[in-house]
Protein backbone atom coordinates (compact mmCIF):
# COMPACT_ATOMS: atom_id res chain seq x y z
CA UNK A 1 0.00 0.00 0.00
CA UNK A 2 2.95 2.34 0.59
CA UNK A 3 4.06 1.72 -2.99
CA UNK A 4 0.58 2.55 -4.21
CA UNK A 5 0.34 5.69 -2.08
CA UNK A 6 3.75 6.87 -3.28
CA UNK A 7 2.67 6.51 -6.90
CA UNK A 8 -0.59 8.29 -6.11
CA UNK A 9 1.26 11.15 -4.39
CA UNK A 10 3.56 11.66 -7.37
CA UNK A 11 0.60 11.57 -9.75
CA UNK A 12 -1.21 14.24 -7.71
CA UNK A 13 1.91 16.44 -7.57
CA UNK A 14 3.76 15.62 -10.82
CA UNK A 15 7.09 17.23 -11.80
CA UNK A 16 6.90 20.28 -14.04
CA UNK A 17 10.31 20.12 -15.76
CA UNK A 18 10.23 16.48 -16.83
CA UNK A 19 7.96 13.48 -17.15
CA UNK A 20 8.42 10.14 -15.48
CA UNK A 21 7.03 6.71 -16.05
CA UNK A 22 7.09 3.60 -13.88
CA UNK A 23 9.16 0.65 -15.03
CA UNK A 24 10.88 -2.25 -13.29
CA UNK A 25 9.44 -5.10 -11.26
CA UNK A 26 6.49 -3.23 -9.79
CA UNK A 27 5.37 -2.20 -13.26
CA UNK A 28 5.71 -5.78 -14.55
CA UNK A 29 3.27 -6.98 -11.87
CA UNK A 30 0.62 -4.59 -13.21
CA UNK A 31 0.42 -6.64 -16.42
CA UNK A 32 0.15 -10.02 -14.68
CA UNK A 33 -2.93 -11.75 -13.24
CA UNK A 34 -3.34 -10.89 -9.56
CA UNK A 35 -2.64 -14.47 -8.49
CA UNK A 36 0.72 -14.41 -10.31
CA UNK A 37 1.98 -11.07 -9.00
CA UNK A 38 5.04 -11.10 -6.78
CA UNK A 39 6.02 -8.63 -4.09
CA UNK A 40 8.18 -5.71 -5.24
CA UNK A 41 9.75 -3.50 -2.61
CA UNK A 42 10.89 -0.57 -4.73
CA UNK A 43 9.81 1.80 -7.48
CA UNK A 44 11.85 2.35 -10.62
CA UNK A 45 11.18 5.45 -12.71
CA UNK A 46 12.55 6.59 -16.04
CA UNK A 47 13.03 10.34 -16.33
CA UNK A 48 12.09 12.02 -19.62
CA UNK A 49 13.31 15.56 -20.37
CA UNK A 50 12.13 17.37 -23.48
CA UNK A 51 15.10 19.74 -23.33
CA UNK A 52 18.74 18.74 -23.76
CA UNK A 53 20.02 18.34 -20.19
CA UNK A 54 23.17 16.47 -19.15
CA UNK A 55 22.82 13.73 -16.55
CA UNK A 56 24.40 15.55 -13.55
CA UNK A 57 22.00 18.45 -14.11
CA UNK A 58 19.11 15.98 -14.40
CA UNK A 59 19.98 14.61 -10.95
CA UNK A 60 19.87 18.15 -9.52
CA UNK A 61 16.49 18.86 -11.12
CA UNK A 62 15.02 15.55 -9.88
CA UNK A 63 16.16 16.32 -6.32
CA UNK A 64 14.60 19.79 -6.55
CA UNK A 65 11.33 18.13 -7.51
CA UNK A 66 11.55 15.66 -4.61
CA UNK A 67 12.01 18.53 -2.17
CA UNK A 68 8.95 20.22 -3.66
CA UNK A 69 7.04 16.94 -3.34
CA UNK A 70 7.99 16.77 0.33
CA UNK A 71 6.46 20.19 0.83
CA UNK A 72 3.21 19.01 -0.73
CA UNK A 73 3.23 15.83 1.35
CA UNK A 74 3.64 17.87 4.53
CA UNK A 75 0.70 20.08 3.51
CA UNK A 76 -1.33 16.91 2.94
CA UNK A 77 -0.86 15.73 6.51
CA UNK A 78 2.21 13.51 6.33
CA UNK A 79 5.01 14.10 8.84
CA UNK A 80 8.71 14.72 8.42
CA UNK A 81 9.44 11.28 9.90
CA UNK A 82 6.49 9.46 8.31
CA UNK A 83 5.44 9.60 4.68
CA UNK A 84 8.02 12.03 3.29
CA UNK A 85 10.94 11.46 0.94
CA UNK A 86 14.46 10.98 2.28
CA UNK A 87 16.83 12.51 -0.29
CA UNK A 88 20.38 11.31 0.38
CA UNK A 89 23.41 13.45 -0.22
CA UNK A 90 25.45 12.02 -3.06
CA UNK A 91 29.01 12.96 -3.99
CA UNK A 92 29.56 15.20 -6.97
CA UNK A 93 30.27 13.40 -10.20
CA UNK A 94 28.52 11.17 -12.69
CA UNK A 95 25.65 9.02 -11.53
CA UNK A 96 22.97 7.64 -13.84
CA UNK A 97 20.50 6.90 -11.02
CA UNK A 98 19.03 9.30 -8.47
CA UNK A 99 18.18 7.33 -5.31
CA UNK A 100 15.53 8.33 -2.81
CA UNK A 101 13.49 6.65 -0.09
CA UNK A 102 10.06 7.32 1.31
CA UNK A 103 10.22 6.69 5.04
CA UNK A 104 7.52 5.38 7.34
CA UNK A 105 7.23 4.77 11.07
CA UNK A 106 4.77 1.88 11.25
CA UNK A 107 3.64 0.51 14.59
CA UNK A 108 3.91 -3.11 13.49
CA UNK A 109 6.84 -3.62 11.15
CA UNK A 110 10.49 -4.48 11.54
CA UNK A 111 12.44 -1.29 11.02
CA UNK A 112 15.45 -1.30 8.72
CA UNK A 113 18.59 0.61 7.85
CA UNK A 114 19.88 1.82 4.47
CA UNK A 115 23.30 3.45 4.26
CA UNK A 116 22.69 4.41 0.64
CA UNK A 117 19.48 6.28 1.44
CA UNK A 118 20.61 7.55 4.82
CA UNK A 119 17.67 5.85 6.54
CA UNK A 120 18.01 4.56 10.11
CA UNK A 121 15.42 2.80 12.26
CA UNK A 122 12.50 3.19 9.85
CA UNK A 123 10.71 1.29 7.12
CA UNK A 124 11.09 2.74 3.65
CA UNK A 125 10.12 2.43 0.00
CA UNK A 126 13.19 2.77 -2.20
CA UNK A 127 12.73 4.81 -5.35
CA UNK A 128 15.21 4.99 -8.22
CA UNK A 129 15.04 7.64 -10.93
CA UNK A 130 16.96 6.45 -14.01
CA UNK A 131 18.40 9.50 -15.74
CA UNK A 132 19.77 7.86 -18.91
CA UNK A 133 16.72 6.31 -20.53
CA UNK A 134 16.18 5.79 -24.26
CA UNK A 135 13.22 5.00 -26.49
CA UNK A 136 10.52 5.75 -23.91
CA UNK A 137 7.26 3.94 -24.49
CA UNK A 138 4.56 4.36 -21.88
CA UNK A 139 0.92 5.23 -21.40
CA UNK A 140 -1.26 6.44 -18.56
CA UNK A 141 -3.17 3.52 -17.08
CA UNK A 142 -5.12 2.54 -14.00
CA UNK A 143 -2.86 0.49 -11.75
CA UNK A 144 -3.86 -3.14 -11.40
CA UNK A 145 -1.52 -4.13 -8.58
CA UNK A 146 -2.99 -6.45 -5.94
CA UNK A 147 -2.89 -3.64 -3.39
CA UNK A 148 -5.13 -1.55 -5.66
CA UNK A 149 -7.99 -3.91 -4.77
CA UNK A 150 -7.96 -2.41 -1.28
CA UNK A 151 -7.53 1.25 -2.22
CA UNK A 152 -10.33 3.74 -1.59
CA UNK A 153 -10.10 5.03 -5.16
CA UNK A 154 -8.42 4.23 -8.46
CA UNK A 155 -4.77 5.17 -8.90
CA UNK A 156 -3.44 6.16 -12.34
CA UNK A 157 0.15 6.52 -13.49
CA UNK A 158 2.40 6.54 -16.56
CA UNK A 159 3.40 2.89 -17.04
CA UNK A 160 6.08 1.44 -19.30
CA UNK A 161 4.79 -0.75 -22.12
CA UNK A 162 5.31 -4.51 -21.98
CA UNK A 163 7.77 -4.17 -24.86
CA UNK A 164 9.82 -1.54 -23.00
CA UNK A 165 9.82 -3.70 -19.87
CA UNK A 166 11.01 -6.78 -21.72
CA UNK A 167 13.90 -4.87 -23.30
CA UNK A 168 14.83 -3.41 -19.90
CA UNK A 169 14.85 -6.81 -18.20
CA UNK A 170 17.18 -8.25 -20.84
CA UNK A 171 19.55 -5.31 -20.45
CA UNK A 172 19.40 -5.62 -16.64
CA UNK A 173 20.28 -9.32 -16.80
CA UNK A 174 23.23 -8.57 -19.08
CA UNK A 175 24.97 -6.63 -16.33
CA UNK A 176 25.75 -3.89 -18.88
CA UNK A 177 23.37 -1.30 -17.56
CA UNK A 178 20.66 -0.28 -15.10
CA UNK A 179 23.09 -0.59 -12.22
CA UNK A 180 24.32 -4.01 -13.41
CA UNK A 181 21.48 -5.59 -11.52
CA UNK A 182 21.47 -9.19 -12.79
CA UNK A 183 19.10 -10.31 -9.98
CA UNK A 184 17.18 -13.58 -9.75
CA UNK A 185 13.85 -11.77 -9.65
CA UNK A 186 14.64 -10.29 -13.07
CA UNK A 187 14.59 -13.84 -14.42
CA UNK A 188 11.11 -14.37 -12.96
CA UNK A 189 9.91 -11.13 -14.52
CA UNK A 190 11.45 -11.89 -17.93
CA UNK A 191 9.83 -15.32 -17.94
CA UNK A 192 6.43 -13.74 -17.17
CA UNK A 193 6.85 -11.05 -19.82
CA UNK A 194 7.91 -13.55 -22.48
CA UNK A 195 4.52 -15.25 -22.12
CA UNK A 196 2.39 -12.12 -22.49
CA UNK A 197 0.57 -11.09 -25.65
CA UNK A 198 1.12 -7.69 -27.22
CA UNK A 199 4.92 -7.53 -27.11
CA UNK A 200 6.72 -6.33 -30.24
CA UNK A 201 9.99 -8.26 -30.24
CA UNK A 202 11.37 -6.33 -33.21
CA UNK A 203 10.79 -3.07 -31.38
CA UNK A 204 12.31 -4.56 -28.22
CA UNK A 205 15.45 -5.50 -30.18
CA UNK A 206 15.63 -1.93 -31.51
CA UNK A 207 15.37 -0.63 -27.94
CA UNK A 208 18.22 -2.91 -26.85
CA UNK A 209 20.31 -1.75 -29.81
CA UNK A 210 19.59 1.88 -28.89
CA UNK A 211 20.78 1.20 -25.35
CA UNK A 212 23.94 -0.52 -26.64
CA UNK A 213 24.78 2.37 -28.96
CA UNK A 214 24.35 4.97 -26.19
CA UNK A 215 25.94 2.96 -23.38
CA UNK A 216 27.98 5.06 -20.94
CA UNK A 217 30.90 3.96 -18.81
CA UNK A 218 31.18 4.64 -15.07
CA UNK A 219 32.53 8.13 -15.73
CA UNK A 220 29.67 9.01 -18.06
CA UNK A 221 31.65 8.74 -21.29
CA UNK A 222 30.11 7.18 -24.37
CA UNK A 223 31.13 3.53 -24.54
CA UNK A 224 28.99 1.70 -27.14
CA UNK A 225 28.50 -2.05 -26.87
CA UNK A 226 29.27 -3.53 -30.26
CA UNK A 227 27.75 -5.68 -31.52
CA UNK A 228 24.51 -5.19 -29.53
CA UNK A 229 23.97 -8.96 -29.55
CA UNK A 230 26.58 -9.06 -26.77
CA UNK A 231 23.80 -7.93 -24.43
CA UNK A 232 21.67 -10.96 -25.29
CA UNK A 233 24.59 -13.34 -24.88
CA UNK A 234 25.47 -11.78 -21.52
CA UNK A 235 21.87 -12.06 -20.32
CA UNK A 236 21.79 -15.67 -21.46
CA UNK A 237 24.98 -16.39 -19.53
CA UNK A 238 23.54 -14.79 -16.39
CA UNK A 239 20.35 -16.84 -16.53
CA UNK A 240 22.29 -20.05 -17.13
CA UNK A 241 24.55 -19.39 -14.14
CA UNK A 242 21.64 -18.44 -11.87
CA UNK A 243 19.81 -21.67 -12.71
CA UNK A 244 22.10 -23.41 -10.21
CA UNK A 245 21.41 -21.33 -7.09
CA UNK A 246 21.37 -23.17 -3.77
CA UNK A 247 18.24 -24.41 -2.04
CA UNK A 248 18.80 -21.82 0.69
CA UNK A 249 19.06 -18.95 -1.80
CA UNK A 250 15.94 -20.14 -3.62
CA UNK A 251 13.96 -20.39 -0.38
CA UNK A 252 15.06 -16.92 0.71
CA UNK A 253 14.10 -15.44 -2.66
CA UNK A 254 10.65 -17.03 -2.84
CA UNK A 255 9.97 -16.18 0.80
CA UNK A 256 10.64 -12.52 0.07
CA UNK A 257 8.69 -12.37 -3.20
CA UNK A 258 5.58 -14.42 -2.43
CA UNK A 259 3.23 -14.66 0.52
CA UNK A 260 2.72 -18.10 2.04
CA UNK A 261 0.20 -20.10 0.04
CA UNK A 262 0.51 -18.07 -3.15
CA UNK A 263 1.87 -19.53 -6.40
CA UNK A 264 5.64 -19.22 -6.37
CA UNK A 265 6.11 -19.54 -2.60
CA UNK A 266 7.03 -23.24 -2.80
CA UNK A 267 9.02 -23.03 -6.04
CA UNK A 268 11.17 -26.16 -6.26
CA UNK A 269 14.74 -26.38 -7.58
CA UNK A 270 13.50 -28.32 -10.61
CA UNK A 271 10.83 -25.71 -11.35
CA UNK A 272 13.37 -22.91 -10.97
CA UNK A 273 15.84 -24.65 -13.26
CA UNK A 274 13.08 -25.27 -15.79
CA UNK A 275 12.10 -21.59 -15.67
CA UNK A 276 15.67 -20.54 -16.35
CA UNK A 277 15.99 -22.97 -19.26
CA UNK A 278 12.77 -21.60 -20.76
CA UNK A 279 14.14 -18.05 -20.53
CA UNK A 280 17.36 -19.16 -22.23
CA UNK A 281 15.33 -20.84 -24.99
CA UNK A 282 13.29 -17.64 -25.42
CA UNK A 283 16.47 -15.59 -25.82
CA UNK A 284 17.99 -18.14 -28.22
CA UNK A 285 14.96 -18.71 -30.43
CA UNK A 286 13.00 -15.45 -30.29
CA UNK A 287 15.45 -12.64 -29.50
CA UNK A 288 18.93 -13.50 -30.80
CA UNK A 289 17.77 -14.08 -34.41
CA UNK A 290 16.62 -10.45 -34.50
CA UNK A 291 20.26 -9.34 -34.21
CA UNK A 292 21.57 -11.37 -37.18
Amino acid sequence: MWLLDTLDSIDIFPPKRFEIYLKGGTCVQHYLPSESQRFSMDLDFSVCFQENVDIPQKATIVKEYLRELNGELLKSGWRADHGTMKIPETPLGFTSICFCGRIFQPTKCRKTVSKILGVEDAAFVKTEFFLHGHDPEYSRQKLLLVSANYAVRDVFFNLASKTRLLADKIVALSGEGYGARDENKDIIDLKALSELNGIDLTLASNMITGWAQSHLDQEGNLNPIDPPARIIHAARQTVTARSEITDEALAQMTGLLYARGRPGFNLSRNDWRSMCLQVVAFLDKRVLPLFD
